[in-house]
């Protein structure tokens, strides 16, 4: 009843921290959604009003980047000789097309009446003819958005002490006609026939153009930054309508394939409604909202956001339900802890005899399965063979398949026994000098030869390399070692190594099977473990523990160095087996 009652406070005080947390996420949606007023939520609206948007708007549409504009042409390449061609009012490639003949000429007639240091009525009217003769051309014979770039930088800039007025540039550059689009168009959304150095070279030009004419030049240098930008990384698919949080980034998907982002620095934001609630005297003055960092890192929906409010009167309930617990259970604790400590006996013993019945039962069950297995596999191999004797066929391999299942079922049953024997007592050790090299030999020459085994060892150690164990144990560990290898191996061959390291009494046994996953090193060592993969049922689970068992023995030990469980590599289990330095009579050196 005590814990209960506790429980019941915490939870109404946590109810009212969710109902909290509730309010402020309500608050700052509202004030999302205001901040998204004002700004363009369509394609349509965005090709009319791009020129007065402000360059913090970003908009997605089919998950490419489309506002800010970027140059969508080639990254390489040198600048266009349609700029040669302006500048000497002559085409250079011999299949220019007649409009942009007409368009050369008209250019250079009006570059030579602009030359002159005065004109007379005639010249003037002749310029003026000339000059609307020009935009004729403009208005009614079109060209690449490259050329017409080219075409009007050009006209913008002739005549050395002769300035056209800001009207008209104005004209030419921003807003156009209804009979021709102005500059701007084809430099920020007709940009994929240019090269990176034609843009270039035309927002240089352009910007002087601008300043010259006392004309707005801060949104243009904006834009033409953003224009240079490489294309964002790929867009989040996002749930539509849902507001979302990306650093100091608005996120707002409108449709499966419309997506705006706005500012909207999240901690800015908080203190703000911070302030609204206090205002509104839901949370005091030394209240605080305080914002994850992960929050600010990661794209999250504002609904997910996780923040924490530091309320004065949250802690002190909390100090007073704690407080008033702790007098309450400190009165029955004496009653309650005898209690758990008899039950906690009982569950004990019961679980310890569940446990001993479980392991037993699956003792029991594994090797009757184990053994069932190779002897049944024998038999049949066994009938096998002496059919096609009698038949006179071809033996084939059944021989060596035969003493094959005899070694695995000779080293379930060396594994069993030893391990009865280790664990009741009965094992004593004979120490002696061993050539690791040759023993290793021995267990090599006896894996192959049984025909279908393709062991390969590989020494990295002195020919006499000595180690100091009882011969038969240490053998069973080696055959263990090598079994587990070849029958993990993915592979047509099965690859071991042998190695030790200088000043060090302990060697390494690396192989190219499937590898043991990192959270199983321990397990593999306990009795009957199996690691859960394709594999795993080839083994028995005692090799393993036997192989520790042996080694404790001798006051060493067996772990797992290194272990790669990609298929594809040719790397498996590195282990690394540790055996005390000892001379022939069992004296530590």
């Amino acid at each position: 009843m005590i814990v209960v009652e506790y429980r019941n406070n915490l939870q109404l005080i946590q109810d009212n921290k969710q109902l909290m947390q509730e309010t402020v996420i309500r608050t700052l949606k509202k004030n999302a959604e205001e901040a998204l007023q004002g700004y363009p939520t369509s394609i349509e609206t965005v090709n009319k009003q791009w020129k007065e948007l402000p360059l913090d708007f970003t908009l997605y549409y089919s998950g490419e980047h489309f506002y800010p504009f970027r140059f969508s042409g080639e990254t390489t390449g040198k600048k266009s000789v349609l700029w040669e061609s302006y500048d000497n009012f002559q085409a250079i490639d011999i299949t220019t097309n007649e409009q942009t003949v007409m368009r050369l000429k008209a250019l250079k007639e009006i570059d030579a009446l602009l030359n002159h240091q005065s004109l007379n009525t005639n010249q003037k009217t002749k310029l003026n003819s000339i000059v609307k003769s020009y935009f004729d051309l403009v208005e009614n014979y079109p060209l690449s958005p490259l050329e017409e770039t080219i075409s009007g930088l050009r006209f913008l800039n002739l005549g050395d002490n002769t300035r056209w007025g800001h009207m008209l540039v104005n004209t030419y550059l921003i807003t156009g006609t209804s009979q021709f689009s102005p500059l701007f168009d084809y430099l920020f959304t007709q940009n994929q026939a240019f090269t990176r150095e034609d843009l270039q070279y035309s927002i240089k030009n352009i910007s002087i153009l601008l300043e010259r004419n006392n004309l707005r030049t801060e949104w243009f240098n904006q834009a033409s930054n953003y224009l240079l930008k490489k294309s964002s990384s790929k867009i989040p698919n996002l749930l539509s309508n849902a507001l979302h949080i990306e650093r100091n980034t608005l996120i707002m998907s409108l449709s499966p394939s419309l997506m705006i982002k706005i500012p909207f620095k999240l901690e800015y934001e908080l203190k703000r409604v911070l302030k609204q609630l206090q205002s509104q005297a839901i949370l005091n003055n030394n209240d605080d909202i305080i914002i994850k960092k992960n929050n600010i890192i990661n794209i999250l929906p504002i609904d997910s956001l996780s923040f924490t409010i530091h309320r004065e009167l949250w802690e002190k309930q909390q100090t007073s339900q704690k407080n008033y617990f702790i007098v309450k259970l400190t009165l029955s604790s004496f009653f309650v802890i005898s209690l758990f400590a008899i039950i906690y006996n009982i569950y004990s013993q019961q679980r310890r005899h569940l446990k001993y019945i479980n392991l037993r039962e699956n003792f029991i069950n594994l090797v009757s399965h184990e053994l069932k297995t190779p002897l049944a596999s024998i038999r049949l191999m066994v009938e096998t063979l002496q059919k096609r004797y009698q038949r006179q066929l071809d033996l084939k391999n059944y021989p060596y398949k035969i003493v094959g299942e005899v070694d695995r079922l000779s080293l379930m049953v060396d594994n069993l026994l030893s391990m009865n024997r280790i664990k009741s007592g009965e094992v004593e050790l004979s120490i002696e000098a061993l050539n690791l090299q040759q023993l290793v030999t021995q267990v090599t020459q006896r894996f192959n030869e049984d025909s279908s085994i393709n062991l390969h060892c590989h020494y990295e150690l002195p020919k006499d390399y000595l180690v100091y164990a009882d011969v038969m144990l240490l053998e069973l560990v080696i055959t263990n070692l090598f079994s587990n290898a070849i029958k993990y191996s993915q592979h047509e061959k099965t690859i071991i190594t042998i190695k030790n390291k200088i000043n060090s009494s302990a060697f390494f046994i690396s192989d190219n099977a499937c590898g043991i996953s990192r959270k199983n090193w321990q397990l593999v060592f306990d009795d009957f473990f199996r690691e859960k993969n394709k594999l795993a049922a080839k083994g028995s689970g005692v090799g393993l523990s036997v192989c520790k068992m042996i080694l404790r023995l001798h006051n060493g030990n067996i772990t797992i160095e290194s272990s790669n469980t990609n298929p594809k590599e040719q790397t498996g289990t590195t282990w690394k087996i540790e055996l005390p330095t000892v001379d022939i009579n069992h004296r530590e050196l």
